[in-house]
């Protein structure tokens, strides 16, 4: 028997009891079994989130590596920079990163 991870988190029925007026006018209880289909689509949205944040995780040290190589190395600012544009000649690229100051207010 296989064990669903998302049964303890999403129910999708439960027991339930609804209350009724009996025959004699009296209140009468049915226990009954209760299908939660909002649970249905929480669970299919839950697995489509996890996996979105299981390609962030898997990205985003990628990411955090390039932005530092490109404050800190000025060999692979240039090119990145020469790559995305090509129609420019990368001597004049790197006249222009050598040439560039950063003015910080």
């Amino acid at each position: 028997m296989a064990i669903d991870p998302f049964c303890a988190a999403f129910p999708l029925e439960v027991s339930c009891t609804v209350p009724n007026i009996g025959a004699a006018g009296g209140e009468q209880n049915h226990n009954g079994l209760c299908v939660l289909s909002q649970n249905i689509i929480n669970e299919k949205m839950y697995l489509a989130v996890w996996f979105w944040m299981v390609f962030l995780i898997m990205i985003f040290p990628f990411c955090i590596i390039y932005r530092v190589l490109t404050l800190f190395f000025d060999l692979f600012r240039n090119a990145v920079l020469a790559s995305e544009y090509i129609l420019f000649f990368v001597k004049n690229i790197f006249w222009l990163t050598k040439n560039m100051q950063l003015k910080i207010a």
